[in-house]
């Protein structure tokens, strides 16, 4: 081969990989626009439901007096969600920037649960879902790791759970504490997850069929907030998929170390 042949061979070659680059360049964007207007409606939706049932409280006359324990419950179901948004958004970006940190406290297991219940409580009804749950303690001392996240990756599995499941449908929650090792999983009866798309899964940029990593409906962040808190807190996740998916989580407890003072000015240390 004469270097005239060798010469079109490389810029061939560099033709075929600016062209691959820019085609993965146009996708990156296209999943950047798409992820953003989703983030957009998750926020505006519930905002708009909001001002509009607020709105309809104020110029309620004396007649509709009925109407304003409904139209207050619907106000707190959709700030509750515009909450729950707002959480995973804010948990995404401080873990991007690499600001999240970490705030250790005893963890209620089973007040953890029943709060994340509560929480759902309208979904399962409206949906006729089945709920098994099981929690196990089997631990000298109490767990200690940050609540809030804890909570938040429930929340996020549950809701993936609710929205995955048929109508009538079951959703089974273990958590066993042993060995100060916290072990949660949550499983549905959902169409589960193609083996092909499997590995977008964890990505808040790609969506794959039945929304299985959105929250409720929309973001796309549940499962990557899922897996970036879990991996945070010392953890790991595993998915399977079968008839339904359940998700798992181990994540060690720190009762090594000292719990945070919530009040970062204690009263005799100020001045």
């Amino acid at each position: 081969m004469n270097e005239l042949e060798q010469l079109k061979k490389e810029i061939a070659q560099l033709y075929d990989t600016n062209t691959e680059l820019n085609n993965k360049l146009r996708l990156a964007e296209s999943l950047k626009s798409n992820f953003i207007s989703n983030i957009m409606n998750e926020v505006y939706n519930p905002f708009s439901a909001i001002k509009m049932m607020a709105d309809n409280l104020i110029h309620l006359n004396e007649k509709s007096l009925d109407r304003i324990v409904p139209m207050a419950e619907t106000i707190f179901r959709e700030a509750a969600q515009l909450d729950f948004h707002l959480q995973n958004v804010f948990a995404a970006a401080k873990i991007e920037a690499g600001l999240e940190s970490v705030h250790f406290t005893e963890v209620d297991l089973p007040q953890l649960l029943q709060e994340t219940l509560n929480f759902f409580k309208i979904p399962i009804q409206d949906k006729h879902l089945k709920l098994e749950h099981r929690i196990n303690i089997n631990n000298q001392t109490p767990f200690v790791n940050d609540r809030d996240k804890i909570v938040l990756m429930l929340l996020n599995l549950l809701s993936n759970a609710i929205k995955n499941s048929p109508n009538k449908g079951t959703i089974s929650i273990d958590i066993d504490l042993k060995e100060d090792v916290l072990n949660l999983s949550v499983c549905d009866e959902g169409p589960g997850i193609p083996k092909s798309e499997i590995d977008f899964i964890f990505d808040r940029f790609k969506r794959v069929n039945h929304t299985i990593n959105s929250i409720n409906g929309g973001t796309g962040l549940g499962l990557s907030v899922v897996k970036a808190i879990a991996e945070l807190l010392g953890g790991e996740i595993e998915l399977t998929t079968d008839h339904g998916t359940k998700l798992f989580i181990s994540i060690p407890g720190n009762n090594a170390h000292p719990l945070v003072d919530d009040d970062p000015f204690p009263e005799d240390e100020l001045f």
